[in-house]
């Protein structure tokens, strides 16, 4: 599959988890693995990150590993539902509240 610099998130096989920021694994031109994760309304563009296909298998053993661990741990601490349920803690700000939210609070 071609690398092109506008990818399409709509229409495409590729594209394996759908949700905030959508991720696609695919081949470049090169012959190398890209994880490619779309990007969000405050970024410019998608993020991706190129693996050797030489080097695929050991960076996919070592995700599963940790995925293993941080389940494992999960189930240790009682939460066995997985963390796909779970609200985070505390939410990043990643811009100024918008002045309707902010009078909200303020009032």
């Amino acid at each position: 599959m071609a690398c092109p610099d506008e990818y399409d998130w709509n229409d495409n096989d590729a594209v394996t988890l759908r949700s905030y920021g959508s991720v696609a694994v695919y081949e470049n031109p090169h012959g190398s693995v890209v994880i490619r994760q779309q990007r969000d309304a405050l970024e410019d563009e998608d993020s991706t990150v190129i693996i050797p296909v030489h080097h695929a298998d050991l960076i996919a053993s070592e995700i599963l590993a940790v995925a293993k661990a941080v389940r494992e741990a999960d189930v240790s601490r009682g939460d066995a539902s997985g963390r796909e349920n779970a609200k985070p803690a505390r939410q990043e700000r990643l811009a100024l509240p918008s002045p309707i939210s902010r009078a909200k609070t303020d009032g």
